[in-house]
Order: C-alpha cells, then sequence, then structure tokens
C-alpha cells in the first residue's frame, strides 16, 4: 500500500530515487545475517519496490490517457464547431442553419408556437463572388453583418 501511494502521489520519477534505498534496506538483513529468520520477510517485501514501479508506471499511463482523452475532445469540439460555423463572420452556416430550424419547428410544434424567420439579401452578391473573388464576398457579408 505503502509503494502504490509512493508511485501514486508523488511526480513521476521519484519512486525511482527511493526504489534504491529501499533494496538495500530490505536487502541488508539477508547480507548481514543470511541465516537469520528475517530472510523469508526480507524476500517477500522486495515486491514493496517492483509494486511501486508499477504503480507509478500505472499513474502516468492513466495520466496520458487522460490528457489524449482531452486533446481529443478538444478537437472535436473544434470540428463540430468548424463544421457548423463560417469562419469568417461565426455565424451558423447552411447545415448549422438547417438543424436549429429544424430544432425550432420541432419546439414549436411541441408547444403549439410559432417561429420567426428573418431573411436578408445582398443585391449581386453573386456577382461581388464573381468578380472579385470570395474574399471581397465574404468581406462584404462581414461588413453587413456590423452595421
Amino acid at each position: 500500500m505503502l509503494s502504490a501511494w509512493i508511485g501514486l502521489a508523488h511526480p513521476p520519477g521519484t519512486f525511482l530515487l527511493i526504489c534504491p534505498l529501499l533494496v538495500v534496506s530490505y536487502a541488508l538483513p539477508l547480507i548481514v545475517l543470511p541465516n537469520h529468520p528475517l530472510w523469508s520477510i526480507s524476500s517477500t517485501l522486495y515486491a514493496v519496490p517492483v509494486c511501486g514501479l508499477v504503480a507509478e508506471s500505472v499513474a502516468w499511463a492513466i495520466s496520458r490517457a487522460a490528457h489524449a482523452q482531452q486533446a481529443l475532445s478538444d478537437n472535436e469540439a473544434r470540428l463540430r464547431d468548424m463544421a457548423h460555423h463560417d469562419a469568417l463572420t461565426g455565424l451558423s452556416n447552411r447545415a448549422d442553419f438547417l438543424l436549429q430550424l429544424d430544432a425550432a419547428l420541432d419546439h414549436a410544434r411541441v408547444a403549439d408556437d410559432r417561429v420567426a424567420l428573418l431573411f436578408t439579401d445582398i443585391d449581386d452578391f453573386k456577382m461581388i463572388n464573381d468578380r472579385l473573388g470570395h474574399a471581397a464576398g465574404d468581406g462584404v457579408v462581414g461588413r453587413r453583418i456590423d452595421h
């Protein structure tokens, strides 16, 4: 139990510093008193440093797995946001709009309520995109949203 606490409670590598001291302290009765009954006790205590090393390895693996899971969750959230929002304006794209509209219509149907939809049209927007490029079109949309 002590070895597991040392392996889990301290920074990685701590037990590697303590392990040689434990091995010497447990091996000392074997060297000094080779025929003493402590020999059988001491030989079973070699498991303590091994358990400490295993506990530290498991704690390190759990920590790495937790970091990997967090990075995966962060990336999934970022990708989900990118899939449903315009990079320039941050507004919902068509896919997200359709999901939100569907949810709003379902909610209105259940709550016996209404849904209002506002549509904005920018005159000759296709011409702006075609002649000046999509970057210019994105700039026009960005300016229109700001005002």
